[in-house]
C-alpha cells in the first residue's frame, strides 16, 4: 500500500471480486463464509454471522456489496476531515432535517447544460439563481453521486461522509483535503 491509500483499495476491490464466488457484484452470506473458510478461518456460530452481516450489511438488504465492503474494512474519517464534510453537508442540508432531497437541490442551485453536456451525460449545476427548468433528471444525476446506499433520491449525511472517505484515501495531507472540501462547497 503506498502512503495515499489508493493501492490498498484497488486491493479490496480485487479481494472483493475473489471472493464474489457467483459473480453478481455482492457477496451472500454464504460466500462471505466462503471466504472466511479460503483465509483458514473458523467460520463464527450464527448469531456470531449476523453480526458480522449487519457491519458490512449497511443498506440491510441482506447482502454486502463492493461499497460496503470497503467501507467496513477502511474505517472511519479522522475527526478533522470529517468535521469539514458535515460542515460541507450543512451546507447542502439548509432545513437541517439530515436529508437533502432533489427538491432542496432546486432551491440551492440552477442547472446549465452546456455543448454536448446532454450527449456526454455531463452537467454543470450552479449556485443560485431562479429556476427556469428544473431539468429533474440532472439533479437526480447530481444527487445519486453520493447515495451510495440506499439510492433513493435522498442524500443523508452518511452517505455524503461515505462519498468523502473514499476520495479521502488518496489524499494524504489533511489540509489538503481540508482546503478541497471547502473550495468545492
Amino acid at each position: 500500500c503506498n502512503d495515499s491509500g489508493t493501492f490498498h483499495i484497488s486491493e479490496l476491490r480485487a479481494k472483493f471480486k475473489e471472493f464474489d464466488s457467483s459473480g453478481d457484484m455482492v457477496l451472500g452470506r454464504s460466500e462471505i463464509e466462503g471466504s472466511l473458510r479460503a483465509l483458514g478461518i473458523a467460520v463464527p456460530p450464527r448469531t456470531d454471522m449476523d453480526v458480522i452481516m449487519s457491519y458490512f450489511d449497511k443498506s440491510g438488504d441482506g447482502v454486502v456489496d463492493c461499497n460496503e465492503f470497503i467501507a467496513a474494512i477502511r474505517g472511519t474519517l479522522n475527526p478533522r476531515r470529517l468535521r469539514v464534510v458535515t460542515q460541507a453537508f450543512n451546507t447542502l442540508d439548509k432545513k437541517g432535517l439530515g436529508v437533502v432531497t432533489q427538491a432542496d437541490l432546486e432551491e440551492l442551485y440552477e442547472v446549465h447544460v452546456k455543448g454536448d453536456a446532454m450527449a456526454l451525460g455531463t452537467v454543470g449545476i450552479e449556485q443560485g439563481g431562479a429556476r427556469h427548468d428544473k431539468h429533474d433528471d440532472h439533479y437526480s444525476s447530481f444527487l445519486a453521486q453520493w447515495d451510495v446506499y440506499e439510492s433513493d433520491g435522498k442524500l443523508t449525511l452518511e452517505d455524503f461522509v461515505e462519498y468523502y472517505h473514499d476520495l479521502s484515501t488518496i489524499i494524504k495531507d489533511d489540509l489538503y483535503f481540508e482546503w478541497m472540501i471547502r473550495q468545492a462547497w
